[in-house]
């Protein structure tokens, strides 16, 4: 199944205090269920269920399953039964700055919604429009996936926060579970959604045409409930059924889907003649919660036949199988199970199709490998035929019950991938330079790593340098082109992978504090803003943190599969906690089984969540300091430390899986959101589970993380983002703020700097005369012209611009000698 709604955020309220909701006005009526949680309210009393929401504006969609019913006795049976939910965003209404924004929608006891849903009943909420002034905004309100009504917003002088409250004339007994959040308003208003959402799976075709008579069959299928509803929403539950079509020849129609009943085929009777015909299945899914998704695991048939003739002797020839797909075969094995009594034998043969000429038939034995297919045959159009010659008595017959041809597809024995041209002009005097890979090269296998000057030879780069480049060299003119080589045993079984190849160039540049001085040799200048330093080590103003819809978040990502080991590994780094209660994520993963550290709102410590369920809370450790978070896997074993000691461990049903993470995201979630916006440190990978003695000796506390023979990956963060050892990718769109020192040689009446990639400029208007010095760029303190302020001197056209990501080029007055400065957006 799929198509599900993308919920951000599930709450299956199994335990309603740790994820952070709280019972107000009258706790005593508000107990946690096996798998919800209940409020109960008499006329003229109130009790309510909060879960405070600070500063969420961005929530769009919700969704939750309720039950309203009657309260215990004695209660009025005259008045009806209603629950009150207030949805606050943390978002000012528009006219009215001292209230928020929220929306107030009344749940009736289900039977008394046109009568059509007793029990249990989903309600989603979507916010298609946000009020601005003049217009209240809309909120549509679905029950069961049909649209029931909209309301528009209002506002509250409530905080932010999500709350079910039953007061004054309102009464009943209130179940609330699986609550679900998103930010993204999930449709248009429309007159309903797919509810339930459903699935179908179907067979390849079974041939019958070979059992003889048809005798009995036995059909059984399993499958799994990924779902945890509350007694009494059994409607709701995950259904699988199954069903069979039977092919009926010589009608040459398939006769129609009907559903298996006590594992048996329909549509076939005993003694009926087989001959012609074939059965194929369809399972069909269904899913109420729009969310969670039933699990079809397996699905086995087995159908008896008999013929009323007696043979000692007979071929079954199986269809011919297509080896388009294999190109080249590695290796070939033909294998199949059979029931051979004494005096019985079972017999096999292949042949090789090649352009429709069948080739000589061969015999081969049980497991052995298939001559026909060698290494060196182009199998593109050919196909294998396989026979079997079964031999008995009038009495004893042997049983072929199943047969598999394994075929393992050749490769290519040497590859070669070229880099493009890389210009390298624009380094005038070079420093160091760097040139590495991140490889796996089993045994048998190489992989050579070279680099190409203009058009000289390709040479072999060693000791991580790139060759032909010494410091000091003006690299005007050159290009680089780097080239990878990868070779493998033809007669081997495994190929070398590159998972990462990268070089840099440095260039020796003056300047003091950070600051980079370029003096251009002409009118125009051409920056290039990368080499980013450092990651959140600096709480700076615009931090991690964003506003939506004017730019993409800062995020720091690198290859999970290189860091992550599915079978054992550990993980430790140093993080800054600042105290403050938010939303923040410490590392989250892609992929379907999410690995995660994090906080929320409300949490007193940090979660920790293992194949994408939350596996244990961990206490918050001391605040205003560096702390060292750890957390080690070993099959399905977890445990977390906290500064040397152990805090938990746990055990998963599965073991810890890492299937489909290909980014592993520092300091905020895999959106991008919840940054962590403090200062963080050593991350240190390992491939192996290391021991208790090792985690807990305090003096390795003291020391830096050190590299050995079981590190995976260590970001030191020393001065720079990354050093030549590891990967790391930046991604966002911080403002990076040119600043201009200009010297006048000429007189002249104005001075323009023009952006030429976004088209925008800074320009004075005055006399400067040759020896004058111009400072330009900064906001706060625009012109100083010989260290005297001359705000009066910018043009009203001015335009403050930032640079872009690449090269930035600037079209700068004649006359004017130009010192340019920047500051990279995380130094």
């Amino acid at each position: 199944m799929n198509n599900f709604p993308d919920w951000e955020e599930t709450d299956n309220l199994t335990d309603y205090v740790k994820t952070g909701w709280e019972a107000r006005i009258k706790p005593t009526r508000v107990t946690q269920t096996a798998n919800t949680v209940r409020m109960d309210s008499y006329l003229n009393e109130s009790v309510a269920l909060v879960k405070e929401m600070p500063g969420r504006s961005d929530l769009r969609s919700i969704e939750f399953l309720y039950y309203l019913t009657t309260p215990p006795e004695p209660y009025d049976e005259t008045a009806g039964f209603r629950t009150q939910f207030i949805w606050v965003l943390d978002t000012p209404m528009p006219g009215d700055e001292s209230r928020r924004v929220a929306f107030y929608p009344t749940l009736f006891q289900e039977a008394s919604i046109n009568g059509k849903y007793p029990g249990y009943a989903w309600v989603r909420l979507v916010i298609t429009r946000m009020p601005v002034a003049g217009d209240g905004g809309n909120v549509d309100v679905y029950i069961n996936g049909q649209y029931n009504r909209s309301l528009p917003a209002s506002g509250s002088t409530l905080s932010p926060r999500f709350q079910f409250i039953m007061e004054n004339e309102m009464q009943g007994r209130f179940y609330l579970a699986d609550f679900k959040t998103s930010s993204t308003s999930l449709h248009e208003t429309q007159s309903s959604y797919l509810f339930p959402l459903t699935g179908e799976r179907v067979t390849p075709d079974i041939e019958l045409n070979d059992l003889g008579e048809y005798r009995d069959s036995s059909v059984t299928y399993s499958w799994r409930s990924n779902s945890d509803l509350p007694a009494g929403a059994e409607d709701y539950e995950h259904q699988v059924g199954l069903e069979a079509d039977v092919y009926v020849n010589p009608i040459v129609e398939w006769s129609g889907y009907e559903p298996v009943v006590n594992g048996k085929i329909p549509q076939l009777e005993s003694g009926q003649s087989l001959a012609g015909k074939k059965v194929r299945f369809r399972a069909r899914l269904q899913s109420f919660d729009n969310y969670r998704s039933p699990y079809l695991d397996g699905l086995t048939v087995t159908v008896e036949g008999f013929r009323s003739e007696t043979y000692t002797s007979g071929t079954w020839t199986a269809d011919p199988i297509p080896l388009d797909g294999v190109g080249r075969a590695c290796r070939a094995t033909l294998n199949y199970i059979a029931d051979t009594p004494l005096l019985t034998r079972v017999v096999a043969e292949v042949a090789l199709e090649v352009d429709g000429i069948l080739g000589e038939w061969v015999v081969v034995g049980n497991g052995e490998e298939i001559p026909a297919l060698t290494r060196k045959l182009d199998l593109t159009g050919a196909r294998l035929h396989v026979r079997f010659h079964l031999s008995g008595t009038t009495r004893i017959s042997p049983h072929l019950e199943s047969v598999e041809v394994d075929l393992v597809s050749a490769f290519v024995e040497e590859g070669v991938r070229i880099s493009p041209v890389t210009d390298l002009s624009s380094i005038r005097r070079a420093a160091d330079s760097f040139a590495g890979m991140v490889q796996h090269s089993p045994e048998g296998t190489r992989v050579i790593y070279e680099a190409q000057l203009g058009d000289g030879v390709w040479q072999e780069i060693t000791a991580d340098i790139l060759p032909g480049i010494e410091t000091g060299d003006d690299l005007q003119g050159v290009t680089l082109r780097t080239r990878l080589r990868l070779s493998a045993d033809p007669r081997g079984e495994q190929t070398p992978a590159v998972l990462v190849a990268r070089w840099r160039v440095d260039q020796e540049m003056s300047g003091e504090n950070g600051v980079t001085r370029l003096v251009p040799a002409t009118a125009q200048l051409v920056l290039t803003p990368v080499g980013v330093r450092r990651w959140q080590l600096e709480a700076r103003e615009y931090g991690t943190s964003f506003h939506p819809d004017t730019r993409k978040p800062e995020v720091l990502w690198f290859p999970a599969p290189v860091a992550l080991n599915e079978g054992e590994g550990t993980l430790s780094l140093w993080a800054y906690e600042d105290g403050i209660p938010r939303r923040k994520y410490l590392l989250d993963t892609d992929g379907e089984f999410r690995f995660s550290i994090y906080r929320s709102e409300g949490m007193e410590g940090y979660r920790v969540r293992v194949n994408n369920e939350p596996l244990f809370d961990l206490p918050l450790p001391p605040t205003g300091q560096f702390n060292q978070i750890v957390v080690r896997w070993s099959g399905n074993e977890v445990a977390a430390f906290i500064n040397g000691v152990l805090r938990d461990s746990s055990s998963l049903s599965e073991p810890v899986s890492f299937a489909e993470a290909s980014r592993l995201y520092l300091g905020s979630d895999r959106l991008g959101n919840a940054q962590w916006n403090e200062r963080l440190d050593e991350v240190h990978f390992s491939s192996v589970a290391r021991p208790d003695a090792y985690l807990t000796d305090p003096e390795r506390l003291t020391q830096p993380e050190a590299v050995d023979r079981d590190t995976a990956y260590l970001l030191r963060f020393d001065a720079s983002l990354a050093d030549s050892s590891t990967i790391l990718i930046h991604e966002g769109s911080a403002p990076t703020l040119p600043r201009f020192e200009v010297r006048i040689e000429r007189e002249m009446d104005a001075l323009k700097i023009l952006h030429i990639e976004t088209g925008r400029f800074l320009l004075i208007q005055g006399t400067l005369k040759p020896g004058d010095t111009v400072l330009l760029g900064d906001p706060g303190d625009p012109v100083r012209i010989n260290g005297h302020p001359r705000k009066q001197w910018l043009s009203l056209d001015s335009d403050f611009f930032r640079l872009v990501k690449g090269d930035n080029t600037f079209e700068v007055t004649e006359g004017a000698q130009v010192i340019a400065y920047w500051r990279e957006r995380w130094k």
